[in-house]
């Protein structure tokens, strides 16, 4: 680990904690709550694609509701998550994929509820931090991905993909996963928090 700091301080990754999984986990910050909640959030997705109804839907609803009101950027993640796990559904239904057409209704509601639920919330959130989104994509994101994620994100990538050939939760996962990694290197947030996106996806 001392080693990997040392190349960190050189190669300049975007957060010196990518170099060791277990850092967000052992400080505790509102972050490491967050990861946890997402890792609650990936269940309960997978939950409700499998068994879609009141209950699944609920479930996720309040771990999205948790996950915005504990670390802002992990709930917005996981919604943006959720909506593309909806997009990848409808894609499926359209092709005639019925167990795809009964998780639609369910998975909108459980977003749609807990953006409701968190409204207030989240509008004195959102006003706060306007104008902080810009371009990421830079020689620091792409030594993340080479660096931090090298023996993660191409293992994970490739088995996801060889998985989702198949019905399951890699199929589900896939896409999410994608996203995570175009997050990572194509947006910037202040103060490099778009590092986070990494360390959701290394988790994932």
């Amino acid at each position: 680990w001392c080693v990997g700091l040392m190349v960190a301080s050189r190669a300049g990754v975007l957060h010196i904690s990518l170099l060791f999984f277990a850092d967000k986990f052992l400080v505790l910050t509102p972050f490491a709550l967050g990861l946890a909640l997402f890792a609650a959030f990936l269940l309960a997705l997978l939950d409700l694609a499998e068994v879609p109804g009141t209950r699944s839907a609920a479930a996720l609803a309040l771990v999205l509701a948790a996950a915005f009101f504990t670390h802002t950027l992990v709930g917005a993640t996981c919604s943006l998550l959720a909506g593309i796990a909806w997009l990848a559904r409808l894609a499926r239904a359209a092709r005639g994929d019925r167990a795809s057409i009964r998780v639609l209704l369910p998975l909108a509601l459980a977003v749609v509820a807990a953006g409701v639920a968190l409204a207030p919330y989240l509008v004195s959130v959102v006003a706060a931090k306007e104008r902080q989104l810009a371009n990421g994509f830079s020689a620091r994101s792409l030594v993340t991905a080479l660096l931090s994620g090298a023996f993660l994100v191409p293992a994970g990538l490739a088995w996801l993909a060889r998985a989702a050939r198949a019905r399951g939760a890699a199929r589900d996962l896939l896409p999410l996963a994608v996203t995570l990694v175009f997050l990572g290197l194509a947006l910037g947030l202040p103060e490099n928090n778009q590092s986070q996106f990494w360390s959701l996806g290394f988790l994932l």
